[in-house]
């Protein structure tokens, strides 16, 4: 019986030190007072967008993941108040920045492009149904969603055309391009559609009938992986059957596939900030995340930390996150990179 707690203790020390080795490898880079939003994968940089408390803009971006650099840019001439960047993305070569702001108690958008993130091309919506929320490229046009169960599609970012869908009372936050289908949520009832051309679309029957909420879609290993808000993921290779993978940790906040691994971040308890990993999405690793503390800080006020986004380049993940007072405000971004 002794023999078999000594073998156990041993077992249970390595796996603690492959796990706190494993924690110690993440490099943590730190942007005081400018919270980060996602961070994407262009082929030749890690780009990443932030924001300080005056709502200046800044465009934070790195070769290798490790040494970033960080230049202030103009992305609000047109007035004044709360700016809210709905989206940040990397599609077609172009950074694509959906924006919604408050100018004195009037909600406006516009959408942002640039192809050096550095200067900006700026179309102002001109109707409620180009106030968009989120947008896609699928390998001939850019489809975005946006007020009043509006699509609209345009080949160049400026001239769009408005379609109408099934019914007025949609309401797509969401889009994804997947394996060259497309799939949206509907704000207000939760419903997955799915579509071929973002014209005409059609309930997944299953997520209506088990009431999921998905959170987003992507394609790996010859399989669509949907990830809801409830931290489940599903997977299906012709999006008609889906298997519960029964994630049993946290909600994840993102997921994505690497070269060897899938890599998901979710905000713990008490401020905690977590990366998972699997090879097959059955066996998971953990690895906590503990960051540098401002002690002095830290003593007197409740510091919250969550992660933003994550984004993988053939040979290391980078992570995106903030911390702060609260979930409205930020005292710093945080950059983590894999070895």
């Amino acid at each position: 019986m002794k023999k078999y707690i000594i073998l156990i203790y041993l077992g249970l020390m390595l796996f603690f030190s492959i796990h706190c080795a494993k924690e110690r490898k993440w490099q943590e880079v730190k942007f005081p007072g400018i919270c980060i939003g996602n961070v994407v994968w262009t082929g030749t940089q890690f780009v990443a967008m932030g924001e300080d408390r005056l709502l200046s803009r800044y465009f934070l971006n790195s070769a290798d993941g490790v040494t970033w650099t960080s230049q202030a840019i103009i992305l609000n001439p047109m007035g004044t108040g709360n700016i809210y960047v709905q989206t940040f993305k990397w599609i077609n070569n172009h950074y694509v920045v959906l924006v919604t702001f408050n100018n004195y108690n009037t909600l406006l958008a516009y959408t942002a492009f640039s192809t050096d993130g550095i200067s900006w091309t700026q179309i102002p919506a001109t109707t409620d149904t180009q106030k968009f929320k989120d947008i896609v490229w699928d390998s001939s046009k850019y489809i975005a969603v946006g007020e009043i169960g509006s699509i609209s599609t345009s080949t160049d970012l400026i001239n769009w055309t408005k379609h109408s869908l099934s019914s007025s009372d949609l309401q797509f936050n969401e889009i994804y391009y997947v394996n060259n289908r497309l799939f949206a949520r509907d704000n207000s009832s939760n419903k997955i559609y799915k579509s071929t051309d973002g014209i005409a679309w059609q309930i997944i029957d299953f997520f209506l009938a088990d009431n999921m909420n998905q959170r987003y879609f992507f394609f790996a290993n010859n399989k669509y992986i949907a990830v809801g808000y409830s931290g489940d993921i599903y997977t299906s290779t012709d999006t008609v059957t889906w298997t519960n993978r029964m994630f049993l940790g946290p909600n994840l906040r993102h997921l994505i596939w690497g070269s060897e691994d899938y890599v998901g971040v979710v905000n713990g308890s008490k401020g905690s900030m977590e990366i998972w990993s699997s090879k097959d999405l059955s066996f998971w690793r953990q690895y906590v995340y503990k960051p540098t503390v401002d002690i002095i800080t830290d003593m007197f006020s409740y510091t919250s930390r969550f992660f933003t986004g994550v984004a993988y380049n053939g040979n290391r993940y980078v992570i995106s996150g903030v911390e702060g007072f609260s979930d409205y405000t930020c005292r710093a971004g945080v950059i983590l990179t894999s070895p």
